[in-house]
């Protein structure tokens, strides 16, 4: 089984431990694909398997270093503000914070990404307490084929 290298290089909110069944979302806050359907489909299955499944949120940097930062997340975190090409969209849908509640807990780590292969965002890892990887994606996947995944698992 292959083992997913988890580091965190902050945490920004909630408990980060593993639990027996993970589901790991890593995006990046200049992603607008991430902010359109990873992040909200995340806080929803947040709320439908928080008693079964640990769902957790990794904010990573791959790319516009500028961007995709700890003080950049912990702002998204606190009052919803967005930058770069993900602001750029939501302020042409007439939308200038974000307002999907993210109460999952979240981290940020650029090791991960790149320690995983990972590639790119939003990336998904089902993982257990030792953290052996059990599935990953990355990309977009409807709720009803993230439902199938977790019901293996």
């Amino acid at each position: 089984m292959t083992k997913f290298h988890l580091s965190t290089e902050q945490i920004l909110q909630g408990d980060f431990t593993p639990q027996s069944i993970n589901l790991m979302l890593i995006f990046q806050v200049n992603c607008p694909g991430c902010f359109i359907y990873a992040l909200p489909l995340a806080a929803k299955l947040y709320e439908q398997y928080k008693n079964r499944i640990n769902i957790l949120g990794l904010s990573t940097a791959f790319e516009d270093f500028e961007l995709n930062t700890i003080a950049n997340t912990k702002q998204l975190l606190q009052s919803g503000e967005m930058v770069g090409v993900t602001r750029q969209y939501f302020l042409q849908e007439k939308i200038e914070r974000y307002q999907v509640p993210l109460e999952f807990a979240i981290a940020f780590d650029r090791e991960t990404f790149h320690r995983n292969f990972l590639p790119g965002t939003p990336s998904w890892v089902v993982f257990d307490q030792d953290c052996n990887m059990l599935v990953s994606w990355f990309g977009h996947k409807s709720e009803e084929e993230v439902q199938s995944i977790l019901g293996q698992h």
